[in-house]
């Protein structure tokens, strides 16, 4: 109720110039939680894209500049909620902000700082962790690999899937170790049927990934690439073990897995033993497992975050932790307690 009466003040305070009065509206996003998906948070979005002009060129740069953080948020947002909006139109906002953030891409300059976008902190802390790079990191100013990512979805609905994969390309190179992006990337090589792509990628998502969702779906993307290799038994065990996981059943799953076992020549699922699928990988470098060095550093990332005292942080990401390593009393003991504690 607080945010639609400061929206129906934002609405009065309006004189009818339209240069200053778009000044006020995206002003007020700084007023805007945009991680509240609610009907106030539409309100705004419609009547603010009232106030952009058929073409964002007509902005004046030094306004856009002003406000270039909130009317990034801004536009991504209206791109994402506003589905009233035609596709082309979208297409046409993103653009926009594409070129924008390009022009100022600070990796265009001369420097010895590796420059990434992270989506949260533990990103960072992960990438820090694995990653050989070896000058220091830094983070971008602008969120690219959200940008790209968005895009990427808008140009695959356009039915452009080309565009998209070059600009899930570009998103990953921002972010390599988004699962999201990671996750779309294996989509395009999934339908175009690429077995080494489709392998290539998927295996590094699985190195990097830590939710049980993640893991699963990694893991039915490598065994679906070892399917069209022909590697049947293989396949089947990383379906088998991908659903220890998850237990969310992905659009087509059934069917893939009910090939697979037409394939072997059997009628129904069965299962593996542990010995059964160290054997089948026997000698080979990637197997249907976690990688435990994520996990340790997932560790080592709750323990600092409960010595911080920033039990959000622990509740967080104990759950993926786990998962994997339920039989760790130290993070039990960690995870009850700050449940407790933020009660």
């Amino acid at each position: 109720m607080e945010r639609e009466t400061l929206i129906n003040t934002l609405k009065l305070s309006l004189t009818g110039n339209r240069p200053e009065d778009r000044e006020k509206v995206f002003q007020f996003a700084e007023n805007v939680d945009f991680d509240d998906q609610n009907s106030e948070l539409l309100s705004y979005l419609r009547f603010a894209y009232a106030y952009i002009p058929s073409s964002l060129k007509d902005v004046d740069k030094a306004e856009f500049e002003r406000h270039e953080h909130l009317l990034i948020k801004l536009i991504l947002n209206i791109v994402n909620l506003l589905e009233e909006i035609p596709l082309v139109r979208r297409l046409d906002l993103l653009s926009y902000i594409i070129e924008y953030v390009e022009s100022r891409d600070p990796r265009i300059k001369v420097t010895d700082t590796a420059i990434f976008d992270f989506s949260t902190y533990f990103e960072r802390v992960l990438f820090e962790s694995i990653s050989n790079v070896p000058t220091e990191i830094d983070e971008a100013i602008y969120p690219y690999a959200h940008i790209y990512l968005t895009f990427g979805d808008k140009l695959a609905e356009f039915g452009d899937s080309r565009g998209a994969i070059e600009a899930y390309a570009k998103a990953n190179r921002w972010n390599p170790i988004s699962t999201a992006i990671l996750q779309r990337l294996c989509g395009y090589f999934y339908h175009i049927k690429d077995s080494a792509e489709l392998k290539r990628i998927a295996t590094w998502m699985l190195k990097i990934s830590f939710e049980g969702s993640d893991i699963a779906t990694a893991m039915q993307f490598i065994g679906y690439a070892l399917y069209l290799d022909g590697k049947f038994e293989q396949a089947y065990a990383y379906y088998f073990v991908s659903l220890k996981y998850s237990d969310v059943k992905s659009k087509g799953l059934n069917e893939e897995i009910s090939a697979i076992l037409t394939a072997l020549g059997k009628d129904e699922p069965y299962n593996l033993t542990n010995r059964q699928i160290k054997d089948l990988f026997l000698g080979q470098k990637e197997t249907p497992t976690t990688n435990p060095l994520i996990f340790s550093v997932l560790r080592k990332y709750i323990i600092e975050n409960f010595n911080e005292e920033d039990y959000t942080e622990v509740i967080e990401y104990a759950p993926d932790y786990l998962l994997v390593n339920s039989w760790d009393k130290k993070i039990n003991s960690i995870f009850e307690q700050s449940k407790k504690l933020l009660n």
